[in-house]
Formats: structure tokens, C-alpha cells, sequence
């Protein structure tokens, strides 16, 4: 699993991975600690903070809006909500799009 995607709040770093994201303590850059692993299923996505939410990219076809969804070829890919509710973040949706 690589953490390719990073986003920043604070003294928190947020590394998307195919499996979801990872949170991060940057509170001392020399030496990161990871707090938690979010899974939600999705592929590879971008991810964004915003207004204490995290928007994940999710560029892979699911079967539901669930984190527990799986990967298929008849849907359509878009984006996940998750509250960042401390280093426990708290999933909200994965709203469907008109595509899907």
C-alpha cells in the first residue's frame, strides 16, 4: 500500500491510499506518527480538507456508496465525505452523482 496523496490541516497530515487514508501527527516534521488508517474501499484517491471534512477522489467504478463497496465496471467513480471528527474520523457519503 502506498500513501501517494497528502493533505494538510494543521499539525495533521492526510495520506490517501488505495484503502482509504491514513492521519498523521506532523507535529514534529522529523518524526511523523500515525494516529489511525481510515479503509474505504475506492482505489487510489486524491484527498482534500476543507471545513473539518475530507474529500477522497475515488477514480474506480463501486457497487454501492458503502466503504465496504467493491470495485465494478457498470458504475461510476466520484468522491467520498468523511467527517474529521479528531484522529477517529467519522465517514458521512458517498453521494451519487447524476452519472450514477
Amino acid at each position: 500500500m502506498t500513501n501517494s496523496d497528502l493533505a494538510f490541516d494543521g499539525t495533521l497530515a492526510y495520506a490517501g491510499n488505495s484503502r482509504g487514508f491514513r492521519v498523521l501527527d506532523i507535529s514534529e516534521a522529523e518524526n511523523p506518527v500515525a494516529l489511525s488508517d481510515f479503509v474505504c474501499n475506492g482505489s487510489q484517491g486524491d484527498v482534500s480538507v476543507y471545513g473539518g471534512l475530507l474529500f477522497r477522489s475515488v477514480d474506480t467504478h463501486q457497487s454501492s456508496t458503502a466503504c465496504t463497496s467493491v470495485n465494478v465496471t457498470a458504475s461510476t467513480p466520484g468522491l467520498t465525505g468523511t467527517a474529521l471528527t479528531g484522529p477517529r474520523p467519522a465517514y458521512r457519503a458517498r453521494p451519487r452523482d447524476r452519472a450514477g
